[in-house]
């Protein structure tokens, strides 16, 4: 018996059919949640990377289970607080040290030990906050406070 063209074809196992769109949906990979977190860490080369991670992690939270979830409710907040820490620490510290690297100003030893404190402790709680969540995702546990400022927990 042959099937008319306009009916939609019957999903895979594991797959569904959004009523909508018709198009066929996949159910959410746990993988992806370390791929992610790999792609943050990766971020620190190669900035723009993070934008593909947060992409994939709001994409992929939308239809993940609760234990999964959590990590991408982790990772994305990760991403917002970092551009917040890029933009209200970070960036005022590059300034004042790339002014200072050009002679424009000319601030004490201790500014300039400051700034780059500030920027190594980001750098670390980025770091941190990655690997405490692989971590967890490998011993397949949620994160305990996805919405924590620090290390979820």
């Amino acid at each position: 018996m042959s099937r008319h063209r306009d009916q939609p074809r019957p999903a895979p196992k594991g797959r569904g059919v959004n009523p909508v769109t018709e198009i066929e949906t996949v159910p959410p990979d746990p993988r992806m949640v370390k791929l992610v977190y790999a792609l943050f860490l990766l971020s620190l080369l190669f900035g723009p990377i993070l934008f593909a991670a947060l992409a994939i992690a709001y994409e992929q939270k939308r239809h993940a289970a609760p234990l999964i979830a959590s990590h991408y409710r982790f990772q994305i907040r990760t991403a917002w607080l970092s551009m917040l820490f890029a933009l209200v620490i970070v960036l005022p510290a590059l300034v004042v040290i790339g002014a200072a690297a050009m002679g424009m100003a000319s601030p004490n030893g201790l500014i300039i030990t400051l700034c780059g404190t500030v920027i190594f402790a980001v750098l670390m709680w980025w770091i941190v906050r990655c690997g405490r969540g692989l971590m967890l995702a490998n011993k397949e546990q949620a994160i305990p406070n996805p919405a924590s400022w620090l290390f979820g927990g």
